[in-house]
């Protein structure tokens, strides 16, 4: 089905509560646009345009991907109980009702034992905001998602010559 407004730029309260609710169950504007009725086209220059729909977009976005985080961890805590099946056929006891076992997954544990412990590796960037330019984190959520890539790219790559500058400093003075 063709959204009713192909090409046309208008996008009004209705349709933008639409749309942010989708994207807070999904987290896919495309997805989101297909419930609404919207075009993709029309949603990615409201947000263009639209500073608070921006914001109210990345809150959706964000508010969706809490409840993945959610739901991940209740598969790796307390797992997913299914149907026990051999041979094709649910197995069944001597009762006649279905065996079932719960499956817990220790990847998915790892990975998020990963991403909430530094210790364990974590590799997201940490922002000190000690100087006096400071990054804010609201700010940078406005920031269009490629100027965002960007940034943080550069930062990485700030962060590994930080790294570097203690050993160069001393190769320079002799010392290594």
């Amino acid at each position: 089905m063709t959204p009713w407004n192909k090409g046309k730029r208008k996008m009004d309260d209705r349709l933008r509560a639409a749309f942010l609710d989708h994207l807070k169950m999904t987290a896919s504007p495309t997805r989101a646009c297909a419930a609404a009725g919207l075009s993709t086209t029309t949603a990615y220059r409201e947000r263009e345009e639209n500073l608070a729909f921006r914001a109210d977009w990345d809150k959706a976005v964000d508010l969706a991907l809490e409840q993945l985080l959610g739901q991940a961890y209740r598969l790796s805590m307390e797992g997913l109980t299914r149907p026990v099946v051999s041979g094709g056929r649910v197995v069944t006891g001597a009762d006649g009702e279905p065996l079932t076992e719960t499956a817990y997954s220790e990847r998915l544990l790892e990975v998020m034992l990963k991403w909430r412990i530094p210790q364990m590796g974590e590799t997201r960037l940490r922002v000190s905001r000690d100087d006096p330019i400071g990054l804010e984190q609201e700010v940078i959520l406005l920031m269009e998602p490629d100027d965002r890539r960007q940034l943080i790219a550069l930062l990485h790559r700030y962060a590994e010559l930080a790294a570097v500058r203690p050993a160069v400093a001393a190769l320079e003075l002799g010392h290594g």
